[in-house]
């Protein structure tokens, strides 16, 4: 029979099972993308770890809030994920101590969706589902404090969450890779005290000259003489005083951000290169059908056995960051939307 091996293999390449079955061995890669908030509190992220056994204060899991500009972050162990628990943590540990922020990059957990949370800030970005290499800030941070509370803790686990503000205060006061400054210098604009600061001071702030000395004076007697009320002197002084240090602060600042903001540049643009020019550009368009990987399993279904991929889906949209898609399953009336990675697609080839 003529073109029986051309039919052969279209068949297979048209087989629907086949297509949810095999694994793909060159997945979509989309172009690298950062986030680049240019000061404080600009843009947090947020993760989740746990469940961990239940402590003595009751607490399960792990919220990590993370400043994206400055690294700074603060854990805070929490009993459940409901959204109102994670909405109070948010406005009365951070929002009210450090001001409310421009946007949020969540996870998409369904604690992070609900109205509740919609009404806490105006601007919301959100990961993609099941694609947290996006957020990967948030995600080495969980990683590190895991490692923090591995090796404070010995087979009583229960005591997980005892310590974790002191690991918080480690991390802040850590000089980290990219800002190359501490996250508590870039959120605060002053070098945090550590313990052996207390025991070795800082040389030049001993040579400081006491604010009294400025108003005393030694006479021939011997005898100290005040010039002027030091308090009251110190009191009148107190605006210029206060706008001095605001001037100082202000142009530190400046300049440790520009430090940091070159910094990352630098270190964005070598990953960027070295990932972007080992993918093969893939672009799908408004109609074409695909398939997309991590099945949505019923309850006693084994994910080992199951299908690969799953769909097909249409493509209905398309995010301005060219890796993210919207699709919707083909033939249902009442699919919902959903968003993904283009590196969770692949094309679907029906007959």
């Amino acid at each position: 029979r003529p073109f029986l091996r051309t039919e052969i293999k279209k068949a297979i390449k048209e087989c629907e099972t086949c297509q949810k079955i095999k694994i793909t061995t060159k997945p979509n890669k989309g172009e690298l993308h950062f986030l680049t908030p240019t000061k404080p509190n600009e843009l947090l992220t947020m993760d989740l770890a746990g469940p961990f056994p239940k402590s003595k204060n009751l607490n399960k899991y792990l919220l990590v809030v993370i400043c994206h500009f400055t690294k700074f972050c603060e854990f805070y162990p929490i009993g459940n994920i409901k959204a109102e628990t994670i909405a109070k943590i948010l406005v009365d540990e951070w929002f009210c101590r450090f001001g409310f922020p421009e946007s949020v990059l969540s996870d998409q957990g369904t604690q992070f969706q609900s109205k509740l949370m919609d009404l806490i800030y105006e601007k919301r970005l959100k990961t993609t589902p099941y694609h947290p290499q996006c957020d990967g800030q948030s995600e080495r941070t969980v990683q590190t404090v895991k490692n923090m509370i591995k090796s404070h803790i010995d087979d009583n686990q229960i005591k997980w969450d005892e310590n974790l503000q002191k690991y918080a205060h480690a991390y802040n006061s850590s000089v980290h890779e990219t800002p190359r400054h501490t996250p508590f210098e870039l959120m605060f604009g002053r070098k945090p005290k550590i313990p052996i600061d207390l025991i070795y001071p800082d040389p030049y702030s001993l040579n400081r000259e006491p604010i009294l000395e400025k108003y005393t004076l030694i006479n021939e007697q011997g005898e100290i003489d005040v010039l002027a009320d030091p308090v009251d002197t110190v009191k009148k002084n107190i605006p210029q005083i206060a706008n001095e240090y605001l001037e100082n602060l202000k142009k530190s600042l400046k300049d440790s951000f520009e430090t940091v903001k070159c910094n990352r540049n630098i270190r964005m643009n070598k990953a960027k290169i070295h990932h972007d020019r080992n993918i093969k550009k893939t672009e799908y368009k408004i109609g074409e059908l695909v398939l997309t990987d991590h099945p949505e399993l019923k309850k006693g279904l084994s994910s080992g056995i199951a299908h690969k991929y799953f769909g097909p889906f249409e493509i209905v949209g398309k995010n301005p960051n060219n890796v993210d898609y919207f699709i919707k399953k083909l033939g249902a009336k009442k699919s919902r939307t959903k968003q993904v990675h283009i590196s969770r697609l692949k094309t679907f080839f029906h007959n």
